[in-house]
């Protein structure tokens, strides 16, 4: 566990993976649309996708898959698949999610969502999952120059919430994420979902907990930091 920096005054959550239950929807929706075109599903190719931007996804598909990659065909395919999954019931949250979101707002500690979509669709999702309320600021992978690694839109959800970098924790789930909160100068806690982070990485955070709920158990010896 990595040495606290200074008391929390603020949470960001990143969506993908950490609020929502929706990178598996994704990736199935995405491994089933692939092959269509005539491409290989490569599980391994997507999880270099896990929170990237959409800029910086596109480079890692077309470096994977070529120039002739029909992307534009590929995503509004998978979109598609993705949609009708969710139609009934909206995007799925993750188990304990909503149990940490009501504590952190308890103990009355400003909260925003940083996440590497768009922040239109960010909006749409976490307003269909019933959880926008919670968040004072919600940005998205389209507002800032750099996505993660770079620590670009964790600084403007700080910016936003008026606290210190230093003083935010950060909540994520993948290696680019984690990279990204370090960069700016803030605190992490992992929540593994599809990607492990390294264990380099997993060393340099405050903990890295099987899910939501087991965060939330392990809350009050996180807080004694605050």
């Amino acid at each position: 566990m990595a040495d606290p920096i200074r008391p929390i005054e603020a949470f960001i959550f990143d969506m993908d993976g950490v609020i929502l239950d929706s990178e598996r929807i994704i990736r199935d929706a995405w491994l089933e649309v692939v092959p269509r075109f005539g491409y290989p599903a490569d599980d391994a190719v997507f999880l270099q996708l896990v929170g990237r931007n959409s800029r910086d996804a596109e480079q890692i598909i077309f470096h994977e898959f070529g120039a002739a990659f029909p992307l534009r065909e590929v995503l509004a395919a998978t979109r598609a698949r993705s949609a009708r999954e969710v139609e009934a019931t909206g995007w799925p949250l993750k188990p304990g999610i909503t149990v940490l979101l009501e504590r952190l707002s308890d103990h009355g500690f400003p909260m925003a969502v940083a996440t590497s979509t768009s922040r239109a669709e960010a909006e749409s999702r976490l307003t269909s999952a019933g959880v926008r309320g919670f968040f004072r600021h919600v940005h998205g992978g389209d507002e800032v120059a750099h996505g993660k690694p770079s620590p670009d839109l964790f600084l403007l959800a700080a910016r936003s919430l008026e606290v210190s970098p230093a003083g935010c924790v950060v909540i994520e789930d993948s290696q680019y994420g984690v990279e990204a909160a370090l960069a700016a100068r803030m605190q992490a806690v992992v929540i593994p979902d599809l990607k492990h982070p390294s264990l380099e990485v997993a060393s340099k955070v405050l903990g890295v907990y099987e899910s939501a709920a087991a965060l939330s158990a392990a809350l009050d010896e996180i807080l004694k930091l605050a």
